[in-house]
């Protein structure tokens, strides 16, 4: 419940032990004169700063593209060397032994490469060594020139073979064709 007053006809009872002067109203427009001064002072600096730092968006641009130079004795340059070589000199050892062996593992695979160049050069010579004279026709039982690479597969008539005969010279065709393109593709691998 509120507070109510015993008297309902007395004014509230003033919580201040005398009460204010006349002055009051005179200490009050003081206040509000100093209140004015600061005010006006405080627009006036702001007035005088905005000159500035209105500016400050190009100002910063400008700092930050700013180089600074620290110039260093020559040992201590000489000792951060040192530390920087000594720290690192495990890391490029270790680099270098792993291209070592790259080189070597490369070494082997051209190796590699050659023997089966070589081998695909042997294998050029004629595939028609490997039919026994017996089961060809008498068309191509005649005498060959050792010098003489070319294919005799293009020359044959197949209407004279058996079929088991057919099938491996269009077996040996497709070998022959795949082992050249084979070896185009080494060549230009080697080269």
């Amino acid at each position: 419940m509120a507070y109510t007053s015993t008297s309902r006809h007395l004014p509230r009872e003033s919580i201040y032990p005398t009460p204010p002067s006349n002055d009051f109203l005179n200490a009050l427009e003081d206040c509000v004169s100093a209140t004015e001064r600061c005010s006006s002072t405080l627009n006036e600096g702001l007035r005088k700063l905005e000159g500035g730092t209105g500016d400050l968006g190009r100002l910063t641009k400008v700092m930050r593209h700013k180089h600074h130079f620290l110039v260093l004795p020559e040992p201590t340059i000489l000792a951060h060397k040192s530390a920087l070589s000594t720290s690192l000199a495990p890391q490029i050892d270790q680099l270098i032994v792993r291209a070592e062996g790259m080189v070597e593992h490369e070494k082997s695979r051209v190796s590699t490469l050659e023997e089966r160049l070589i081998i695909l050069q042997s294998a050029r010579s004629p595939i028609l060594d490997e039919l026994p004279n017996a089961s060809l026709p008498s068309s191509l039982v005649e005498e060959k020139d050792p010098q003489d690479t070319s294919c005799k597969i293009s020359d044959l008539n197949l209407r004279e073979l058996s079929i088991l005969q057919r099938k491996k010279v269009m077996m040996l065709k497709q070998k022959r064709e795949r082992l050249e393109r084979e070896l185009e593709r080494l060549k230009g691998g080697v080269e």
